[in-house]
């Protein structure tokens, strides 16, 4: 086995904050202060309004996708994940609007690419990747365990892709088809993901280049829907 470099191991094994990581819960109506240092890094890597910065890397099963390729033709819907941490599991095939259901209804006006990062939570049963193949194994064991129908890219064993894009486990992106990132989203909620996808064909429909099109920018806090609390 081919010994992992520093920057490979740097990124598989990542330090961990120190103390209780609260990312959920605090005073009625605040948001955490952990969360809201998350949401401002995050707002800084990629900003929206700007090109989205191109990458290619490995598909699982053979074959490279190349962010440009898709430029001029369709938007692109990139979604970051692992075993240890699919794009929220739920999201994938139980939630009313499912990724699998939004990957259906998209597919052909979308170009969807799932990338597959370091393991979100490591332990006994997924421990961090070792080497590419096992990175791949995971990557390929995570398509059957939790049925994935999206293209999922591999990313490489130093995580370049991942590390440009986001510091979180399961950001989503979405680039209209000039390559400029729409919209984003910290962690994925799939309802708020068709929402972007709609805004954005919506932009692309009407864009010719001449047609007025009046853009605006949007922020807001929202809560993740979640199957297992009907609230």
């Amino acid at each position: 086995m081919t010994e992992m470099t520093e920057a490979e191991n740097a990124y598989n094994h990542p330090p961990m904050p120190e103390g209780p990581m609260n990312l959920w819960v605090g005073d009625v109506g605040a948001v955490p202060e952990l969360l809201g240092q998350l949401a401002e890094g995050f707002r800084q890597m990629v900003p929206l309004g700007t090109p989205a910065p191109d990458f290619t890397g490995e598909l699982l099963g053979g074959g490279e996708y190349t962010l440009s390729s898709s430029k001029g033709k369709k938007p692109v819907c990139i979604l970051f994940a692992s075993i240890s941490d699919p794009p929220i599991i739920s999201n994938l095939d139980t939630t009313p609007i499912s990724l699998n259901g939004l990957y259906a209804e998209y597919g052909d006006k979308v170009d969807f690419v799932m990338v597959y990062t370091r393991e979100a939570h490591p332990g006994s049963g997924t421990p961090p990747h070792t080497s590419i193949d096992d990175k791949r194994a995971r990557a390929q064991q995570m398509v059957d365990q939790e049925n994935v129908k999206m293209p999922v890219l591999v990313d490489a064993l130093d995580g370049p892709i991942h590390q440009r894009y986001t510091m979180m486990p399961n950001s989503v992106y979405v680039v209209n088809r000039g390559g400029i990132v729409a919209a984003k989203s910290l962690l994925l909620d799939t309802t708020v993901l068709k929402e972007m996808l709609n805004d954005v064909l919506t932009w692309d429909a009407l864009d010719d280049g001449d047609t007025v099109v009046k853009k605006s920018y949007h922020e807001r806090i929202h809560v993740c829907r979640a199957p297992y609390d009907e609230a």
